[in-house]
């Protein structure tokens, strides 16, 4: 299974949510959920990694991957000398992928 959801952080910490030097990050993170809203898609549920791993395992899953946009960075990018830089990354989406045990 994948999935993704929004890291609580962006709540609770938006500047944990961007990487280091981003400009604006309280600003930007009310941005970008009101554009998500704006879209019909509110932001409503917010996780921190362990609630996640706690739900999914709750539903017979096991989370095998939980990686944000700054971990496929240095997966992805890096490798092939394209690095976003730090002041650049969003870290508030991270992506699952979970397996049935």
């Amino acid at each position: 299974m994948f999935l993704s959801y929004v890291d609580r952080l962006l709540n609770d910490d938006p500047k944990a949510c961007f990487g280091q030097g981003y400009p604006n990050a309280e600003k930007r993170a009310e941005r970008i959920k009101d554009l998500s809203a704006s879209v019909g898609e509110p932001w409503i549920s917010f996780y921190l990694a362990e609630e996640m791993q706690n739900v999914l395992a709750e539903a017979g899953y096991r989370v095998t991957q939980d990686l944000t946009v700054e971990d496929l960075n240095a997966l992805h990018f890096t490798p092939v000398g394209r690095t976003l830089p730090e002041n650049a990354l969003f870290k508030l989406e991270h992506f699952v992928v979970a397996t049935k045990h």
